[in-house]
C-alpha cells in the first residue's frame, strides 16, 4: 500500500500514512497545540488587563467605552460575563462603578468562575490607559482576522455549494458578508462619522449658553498675562496647531515656557513641554529663574542664604511656581521620542488627571526624530509638520511647535532692516505654513530696542549708575503672519519686553506699524517696568536704586 502523504510503499500504514510521516505530522500537530495554548494564555492576559484598567480607573473605562468597547471583543467566556455587567453599569452611572456590585451580580446569576476571575484582575495594580489602548488595539485586529477568515469559509462553501435548492442568492449573500466587512470597518474607525445636523444642535446650545451667561473670554485655553495674545489668538484652541519661529537669542523657548506656564496656572489641565534642545534640569533652572528674577547663574553657583535679598526672591519665585508645577511636565527628548511616544506620555498624564484635555508643546520641530530616513530636511519638516497637525486633531488638543529659521531669515533679523522674517523663513519651509493654524515670528525691534536703551543711559546717569550695569534687555515683536479664525478689528504685532538675564518676558502690548510716539510710548514702558521690579539699576558694587530725579523721567 502506499502512503497518502509521500507515496511510498509500507506494510504498515495508520490513518493512510507511513510511520515517518504520521510522526511529521503529530509533531506539527503538537506544535500547533502548543501554539493555540501560547495565544490563548497571551489573549487572556490581555484581556485581564484590560478589565484591570476599567476597574482601576474611572479615566481608562470612559476613553474604553468612547472606543467601542464591547464583549463582541473578547473570547474568554468569564471576561465576557464581567465585560457586559460593567458595561451595564457604565450606561447606568457613568461615573462610577462598584467592583464588589458586579461580583455580586455575577454569582447570582450563578457565574462563579467569572467572580474569581473578577477578584484576580481587581489585584492588578497601576494600569495605564496608553498599554490598555494598545491592548485593545490588538483585540480589534484579532476580531477582524477572525471575522475576515470566517468570511473567507464562508465564500468557499458558498461557491462549492451543490445544493442549488439551498443556496442562497448571490445578492443576498453578498449583502451579509458586507454587513460583516462593514461592522469591522466602524470597529476600527477611531472617530464616528457624524451629520451636520448633530454638530448644528451642538452649535445652538452652546449659543444659547452663552444668550444666558454672556460672552467668552476666549474659544481656548486662558494664556493670561499674555492678554493681546490671549485676546488674539483667542486662547489656545483644541485641535490647533501653532508655531513659534526666530533666530537664535530671541528667547523662543523662554517665551513658549511663560505661555506653557501660564496655561498650566490658569487650567487645571496637564501641559507636557518635550525638548530635543535642552536638558530638563537646565530648563526648570531657567523657569526659576524667570518666577524668581534670580539669574540662572546665580541659582546655580551662588549660596543664597547669605544674601537676604535673593532669599526673598527666592521664596517668592517657589511660590509663583507652586501655582503650575503640579501640572507642568517637562520631558528630555531622545531619538526614540518619536510622536508615538509622546502619544504615550500624554495619554499617561492625562490619566493621572483624569481628563481628556491636554497642551503639549515642541522644543523644537527640526530636531524632532522621525521613522525614517530623509536626505533632505525640506521633506522631513514636511512629514513632521504634517504628522504634528494629525497629532493635535486626534488627541484633540493645542499643539504648540517652536521652529528655527533659515539662514536668509536669521541674516535679515541680525540687523536693523526695512524686513523682517515671515513665516516662510521657517527652515525646511514647505508645508510649515499651510499645516499651521497660527504662526508667529519672534523679531527684534531695533528702533525700539534703541530707543529704550538711551531713556535707560538717562535713569542710570541720573541714579548715579554706570551705563556699563545696565540691564540686558530687547523689545521684541511677535508677528502673527497665519492666525485662523482671528477677532475682528485685532492687530496683527503685540510687542513683548525681554529681560535677558531672567529669562523672562512682559507683554508691552500692541504695536501700530507707524508709531511717530516713540519716545513717549518708551518712557511709559520703562516707567511701568521700572516700578514693577522687571528693570533695576545696579552699580559695580551690586547697589540697587530705582528712584530719580530727573525732570524728564520721575519713577
Amino acid at each position: 500500500m502506499k502512503c497518502v502523504k509521500c507515496g511510498k510503499d509500507s506494510e504498515k500504514l495508520e490513518s493512510g500514512m507511513c510511520d515517518v510521516c504520521l510522526k511529521q505530522s503529530y509533531d506539527i500537530l503538537k506544535k500547533e497545540i502548543a501554539k493555540d495554548t501560547d495565544i490563548n494564555i497571551i489573549n487572556n492576559e490581555i484581556e485581564e488587563l484590560i478589565v484591570a484598567g476599567i476597574l482601576g480607573d474611572p479615566f481608562i473605562m470612559n476613553k474604553c467605552f468612547q472606543n467601542g468597547l464591547n464583549t463582541s471583543l473578547f473570547s474568554n467566556p468569564d471576561i465576557i460575563d464581567i465585560i457586559a455587567l460593567i458595561e451595564a453599569a457604565f450606561s447606568e452611572k457613568p461615573d462610577f462603578l462598584d467592583p464588589s456590585i458586579i461580583k455580586e451580580r455575577l454569582l447570582s446569576n450563578g457565574k462563579k468562575q467569572a467572580a474569581e476571575v473578577l477578584e484576580k484582575v481587581r489585584a492588578i495594580k497601576s494600569v495605564k490607559y496608553a498599554q490598555v489602548r494598545i491592548y485593545i488595539d490588538i483585540l480589534k485586529d484579532r476580531k477582524a482576522m477572525d471575522t475576515i477568515r470566517n468570511i473567507g469559509i464562508d465564500l468557499l462553501e458558498f461557491t462549492d455549494s451543490k445544493d442549488k435548492d439551498k443556496k442562497k442568492s448571490i445578492i443576498d449573500f453578498i449583502g451579509s458578508q458586507t454587513v460583516k466587512l462593514g461592522n469591522i470597518q466602524r470597529q476600527h474607525l477611531k472617530k464616528s462619522v457624524t451629520r451636520v445636523k448633530d454638530e448644528l444642535l451642538n452649535i445652538a446650545q452652546e449659543i444659547s449658553k452663552r444668550n444666558r451667561e454672556g460672552d467668552l473670554l476666549t474659544i481656548g485655553y486662558d494664556i493670561r498675562p499674555f492678554n493681546d495674545l490671549n485676546q488674539s489668538l483667542s486662547g489656545l484652541r483644541k485641535g490647533f496647531l501653532y508655531g513659534i519661529a526666530g533666530a537664535p537669542r530671541r528667547g523662543k523657548t523662554t517665551f513658549t515656557l511663560e505661555i506653557a506656564t501660564n496655561l498650566a496656572s490658569r487650567n487645571n489641565i496637564p501641559v507636557l513641554f518635550i525638548t530635543w534642545e535642552q536638558t530638563k534640569k537646565n530648563l526648570v533652572y531657567r523657569l526659576l529663574a524667570k518666577e524668581t528674577q534670580i539669574n540662572p547663574d546665580t541659582l546655580q553657583r551662588k549660596q543664597l542664604s547669605k544674601d537676604p535679598e535673593l532669599e526673598v526672591k527666592f521664596a517668592k519665585g517657589w511660590r509663583k511656581m507652586e501655582s503650575f508645577m503640579e501640572r507642568l511636565y517637562v520631558i528630555e527628548g531622545s531619538r526614540n521620542d518619536t510622536l508615538e511616544r509622546v502619544k504615550t506620555y500624554a495619554y499617561n498624564a492625562m490619566q493621572e488627571y483624569n481628563t481628556d484635555e491636554i497642551v503639549i508643546f515642541f522644543d523644537y520641530l527640526q530636531k524632532m526624530p522621525v521613522s525614517g530616513q530623509y536626505n533632505d530636511e525640506k521633506f522631513k519638516v514636511e512629514e513632521i509638520s504634517t504628522q504634528l497637525k494629525l497629532f493635535s486633531l486626534e488627541l484633540n488638543c493645542p499643539v504648540i511647535v517652536i521652529s528655527s529659521l533659515s539662514k536668509e531669515g536669521c541674516n535679515i533679523d541680525m540687523e536693523n532692516s526695512k524686513e523682517r522674517p515671515s513665516i516662510y523663513h521657517c527652515k525646511g519651509s514647505g508645508d510649515i505654513e499651510y499645516d499651521l493654524d497660527a504662526g508667529m515670528i519672534m523679531a527684534k525691534d531695533w528702533e525700539d530696542t534703541r530707543e529704550l536703551y538711551e531713556q535707560m543711559k538717562i535713569v542710570a546717569h541720573d541714579l548715579g549708575k554706570s551705563i556699563d550695569f545696565l540691564p540686558k534687555v530687547d523689545i521684541i515683536n511677535i508677528y502673527l503672519d497665519k492666525n485662523r479664525d482671528a477677532p475682528e478689528g485685532i492687530s496683527s504685532i503685540i510687542q513683548y519686553l525681554f529681560i535677558i538675564e531672567a529669562n523672562k518676558f512682559v507683554e508691552i502690548g500692541f504695536k501700530k506699524e507707524s508709531d511717530n510716539f516713540r519716545f513717549k510710548k518708551i518712557e511709559g514702558i520703562l516707567k511701568t517696568l521700572v516700578e514693577d521690579g522687571f528693570i533695576k539699576f545696579r552699580d559695580g558694587a551690586g547697589n540697587v536704586s530705582t528712584k530719580s530725579n530727573s525732570p524728564g523721567i520721575s519713577f
